[in-house]
């Protein structure tokens, strides 16, 4: 009985060890489905705009993938979305009306950005999503296209930390602390959909001369270099006055830019099958849900 009693508990430290050695591999970011609200009364019942969403630049989400909760998110609201794996051209942008590229890996081309901003000019829309590193770069050519410079680092904001975050990188922007800009986004088409709490995961500042702030960082707010300098207190570069998102009109098209990807779909933190965080949509006590429909309603025109 003793021997078995020591065999088991030796199998136990082995697997203890294991798995606190090796718990990065165990630990994985996916797509949260679960408790997904239906929309009642959707924008589009006809005449649906074509959402293209950019997989075509080693994109870090997708339909299929993380943000599969974004996708059934807006098809419930009555869009119509279409991946897009191949290049950005006019032929392949000419059947859509708003593109959303989201943390991309590979930049694109400068045909591809000459085919989107031609086509911004003409009336359409865009939606650009660029994290902290390494996704913060492969957007900055296209984004200062439109008059909007990427800070491309980690951006921290004690003063607006999220309570129940594990670090300051994850920020609440409140209404009442005057950090949501003034724009139809914020209102929407009726009081319900009036947003007066965003909360964003871990993402980049940027600043524009041209568009709306709409997601202002506070006096204290501080980029750094890479997570640890942060984490170590080092000081980093002032991020006063920058943004972590912005509204841009340009010619007859408009653009939102965005400095976190997490913000407009659901996700998990998973640990073998057990959910250790969830962040995103998902996360109570903040309208991020209503901040995607109502920024797809801006870039559609609707408000």
């Amino acid at each position: 009985m003793k021997k078995v009693l020591l065999t088991v508990s030796i199998a136990i430290v082995i697997v203890i060890a294991a798995l606190m050695i090796f718990k990065h591999h165990f630990l994985y970011q996916c797509a949260d489905l679960s408790g997904l609200e239906p929309i009642k009364n959707p924008a589009y019942i006809s005449n649906s705009p074509v959402i293209l969403l950019d997989e075509g630049h080693g994109n870090f989400h997708t339909i299929e993938g993380r943000y599969k909760p974004f996708a059934q998110l807006l098809t419930a609201d009555g869009y119509r979305l279409r991946p897009s794996t191949g290049k950005l051209s006019a032929e392949n942008l000419a059947a859509a009306d708003v593109l959303v590229i989201a943390n991309a890996v590979d930049p694109l081309s400068k045909a591809e950005i000459n085919a989107v901003v031609a086509w911004v000019k003409e009336g359409k829309s865009l939606l650009l999503v660029a994290d902290h590193p390494p996704f913060s770069s492969p957007l900055q050519e296209l984004c200062l296209c439109f008059g909007v410079d990427l800070g491309g680092m980690w951006t921290f904001d004690p003063a607006q930390k999220e309570p129940d975050a594990p670090h300051a990188s994850w920020i609440r922007y409140r209404r009442a602390k005057g950090a949501l800009g003034e724009h139809p986004i914020f209102e929407g088409r009726y009081p319900r959909e009036r947003i007066n709490v965003i909360t964003l995961f871990t993402g980049q500042s940027m600043d524009s001369k041209t568009g709306t702030p709409l997601l202002k960082l506070s006096d204290s707010a501080q980029d750094y270099e890479t997570r640890e300098q942060a984490k170590k207190g080092i000081e980093g570069k002032s991020a006063a006055g920058r943004a972590q998102a912005v509204a841009v009109e340009f010619e007859k098209g408009r653009i939102v830019v965005l400095g976190e990807a997490g913000m407009l779909t659901a996700q998990a933190v998973r640990f073998l099958f057990f959910t250790i965080k969830k962040f995103g949509f998902n996360l109570p006590g903040n309208d991020n849900r209503q901040f995607v429909l109502n920024i797809m309603h801006w870039l559609t025109h609707l408000i």
